[in-house]
């Protein structure tokens, strides 16, 4: 006969079990409501495209995050997410922090801005690449961009001009120096008027970078951003200051305390022991250097050149071997002002390789042409470059213009392209297949439904201490 007390000790198992799975159906039901009459997200709930998770629409298709809660304060996007859309939390003014997860390779352009009280954000290995505008107004704390992150073109008169455009920020953290590309970033980033902001390079002095903007943005740029100091780990020292300098370039620098580097390996230790995986050579396709010297190392890096020419003075422009075509890229409204800058490419020598096959040189203004040795196609006579095969010259302009062959005309033409309509060499990232992508396959199962099965089996797990219970007694 079973003891009063055990009875009692079962039933309560058995309501607390009930309650308890009422409750997370209730919470769930409560959640999603919540979410039914949130701005934001009002268009998302019940919509077969997209799930809701940590208050963020995400969806299914493109796994890109599109929006999030109107009132979302800290957000922790869900694994398996792979893209931030375009403005997916723009205005949410009261964001304050977010947590990026490994996987997710893309922040779209302004996908924060107007986050005026966004002060954290923790950033993935995995991020490829961060659009314009994408921290728009955020106030950064401290902002450590991991080390294989590119910042994509703006396509404006300067190409990186507006990846951090506007954005408050105390520390400045790039993880690698190797493979940093940043020709036109500066300029609009607001460091603190007291002069405690800090741009830190973890390693040594970066080889692509445009100093004059650095200068110009130590100055106040465009914001009236306060002066900062470059910052360094003690282990590149030697690099920075061989000699106990106290400035790089007129700027001020000074080597970080062990505490200080500790303390910035804590905030994102992942993005720190990360391996440099950039490549000029194939992304972007050309690279300069601090005595504008400039190297394109394909066609398409060419047309990459040509679209975000700011009228950077050039020393060397060099094409490398392998490159076979120099086409023109401009656009047609460039006379007037607006993108992508000066049609014309100034430079005082032009080096060409001995691949070259063909060169249209009308938008380039040059002082001298260097011609590889052993080239088939092309040669230097008496300061004139002559395209063997077909006797003509091809440079300078005034004497290809001057009736020596109409060929040459038809040719300029053919080679002329617009960036209207651009057709560059493929990449393997261009001629890669699109992998159609199953919503069914996608789809993941309602929270709701979720939470019932858990219900049941929970309900279950309790049902089957009872009958161990019962039968221990009966023993």
């Amino acid at each position: 006969m079973q003891h009063p007390f055990v009875k009692k000790k079962i039933a309560i198992l058995l309501v607390v079990a009930v309650l308890f799975s009422f409750g997370m159906l209730n919470t769930a039901s409560a959640t999603e409501q919540e979410d039914a009459d949130d701005e934001n997200l009002s268009f998302y709930v019940g919509n077969p495209d997209y799930r809701i998770e940590n208050g963020v629409a995400i969806n299914l298709a493109t796994n890109a995050v599109e929006n999030c809660r109107s009132d979302a304060r800290s957000v922790i996007i869900p694994n398996g997410v792979e893209e931030i859309a375009s403005v997916a939390f723009s205005e949410c003014e009261m964001l304050q922090s977010v947590i990026v997860p490994e996987g997710v390779r893309k922040i779209g352009g302004g996908a924060f801005m107007g986050c005026k009280n966004l002060t954290s954000i923790t950033l993935p290995t995995t991020l490829d690449e961060i659009e314009p505008y994408a921290f728009f107004s955020c106030d950064f704390d401290t902002l450590i961009i991991p080390r294989n992150t590119r910042f994509v073109p703006n396509l404006g008169r300067s190409e990186w001009y507006g990846v951090l455009d506007a954005c408050k920020v105390k520390t400045l953290v790039f993880c690698g120096t190797d493979g940093l590309f940043l020709p036109t970033t500066f300029g609009d980033i607001e460091f603190p008027a007291d002069g405690s902001g800090r741009i830190v390079f973890w390693g040594g002095p970066p080889e692509y970078i445009e100093v004059s903007d650095l200068q110009f943005n130590y100055k106040g740029g465009e914001v009236e951003s306060g002066p900062f100091t470059i910052c360094y780990p003690a282990q590149y020292a030697s690099k920075w200051a061989p000699n106990g300098e106290t400035e790089w370039n007129g700027l001020p620098i000074r080597a970080l305390p062990w505490s200080e580097e500790q303390k910035l390996i804590q905030c994102a230790p992942k993005l720190f022991s990360d391996e440099d995986r950039t490549d000029v050579t194939r992304y972007p396709g050309w690279s300069f250097d601090q005595d504008h010297n400039v190297t394109i190392y394909s066609e398409e890096g060419w047309y990459r050149y040509c679209i975000v020419n700011w009228g950077m003075e050039i020393n060397d422009l060099r094409f490398v071997e392998g490159v076979r075509f120099i086409l023109e890229y401009f656009n047609v409204y460039s006379d007037e002002g607006m993108y992508p800058g000066p049609s014309e490419i100034t430079m005082k020598r032009l080096l060409l390789p001995k691949s070259l096959e063909k060169a249209n040189l009308n938008h380039m203004i040059t002082q001298e042409i260097v011609v590889a040795e052993g080239s088939d196609n092309f040669r230097m006579d008496d300061g004139k470059l002559v395209d063997i095969d077909r006797d003509e010259i091809v440079w300078p302009i005034d004497s290809a213009e001057s009736g020596i062959s109409d060929n040459l005309a038809s040719t300029s033409e053919d080679a002329s392209v617009s960036v209207a309509s651009p057709t560059p060499a493929a990449t393997p990232e261009s001629t890669a297949p699109v992998q159609e992508v199953s919503k069914q396959d996608k789809a993941a199962p309602p929270i709701t439904s979720i939470l019932l099965i858990s219900a049941i089996a929970l309900i279950a797990v309790a049902a089957i201490a009872v009958a161990v219970v019962l039968r221990k007694r009966k023993r």
